[in-house]
């Protein structure tokens, strides 16, 4: 594997929702650092969202709002993940996702994002490997790879770091490493005016369904009907 690629840090957090732009919060992260193929640091901590978990959420990874009654805010251990990851190399599956939830607890910490340098693994399998679902958990399918716990933050970022290095061998020396390693401050969630198509808007004017295509954080498509509204 490239020099480059010796040290680098898994990331996964798991959220209260989907956007944080909707106050939203991070009520777990994991940052595992590796190097030369072995976990020599880690920190792994659930984190008090100020805020409900919703039911539906809890299902899926787990978290309940008892669990993190007690946890630190994010504000208590914002100086440690910013040290933790400060001029490393990020290894996340849909990175604007995490991005965007850590640059929003930073700014409400009052603490400064750090520098870093990220990959993407779910862009990595959308451009390289043409699979009909991308996410996390079909990935580790694809690659033989043992899932601890789906919805871990600190199992997803293990098996981030373990697509990583799968889709990485059948891709070394075929690209320019400037194609797949990104600026971390440069990523996160477009605002929604941006991407408000005309055929979204007429829908929302005069009230009609429509047929979107859905891709989760995870990469999973499906196919919904919604009645937009605002």
């Amino acid at each position: 594997m490239e020099d480059i690629f010796k040290r680098v840090v898994a990331l996964d957090v798991e959220t209260t929702g989907l956007n944080p732009s909707l106050g939203d919060r991070i009520c777990q992260i994991a940052l595992v650092r590796i190097e030369g193929d072995e976990i020599t640091d880690k920190f792994v901590s659930l984190v008090n969202p100020e805020r409900d978990i919703p039911v539906a959420v809890s299902i899926i990874h787990g978290i309940r709002n008892e669990d993190v009654k007690d946890a630190p805010v994010f504000k208590e251990i914002a100086d440690r993940v910013a040290s933790f990851i400060e001029n490393e190399i990020l290894i996340i599956h849909n990175a604007p996702f995490d991005i965007s939830f850590l640059k929003v607890e930073f700014q409400k910490s009052g603490v400064r994002f750090p520098d870093a340098k990220l990959v993407d693994t779910l862009q990595m399998a959308r451009r390289f490997l043409k699979l009909q679902s991308n996410s996390l958990k079909n990935l580790a399918s694809y690659f033989n790879i043992q899932f601890e716990t789906l919805h871990d933050a600190e199992s997803d970022a293990i098996v981030a770091y373990r697509v990583f290095c799968n889709i990485w061998n059948i891709i070394s020396g075929k690209i320019n490493l400037k194609e797949i390693i990104q600026d971390a401050n440069k990523v996160g969630f477009i605002e929604p005016q941006e991407i408000l198509s005309p055929e979204l808007l007429k829908a929302m004017k005069k009230g009609e369904i429509i047929s979107v295509r859905y891709i989760n954080r995870n990469g999973d498509i499906s196919i919904k009907k919604i009645l937009p509204k605002e």
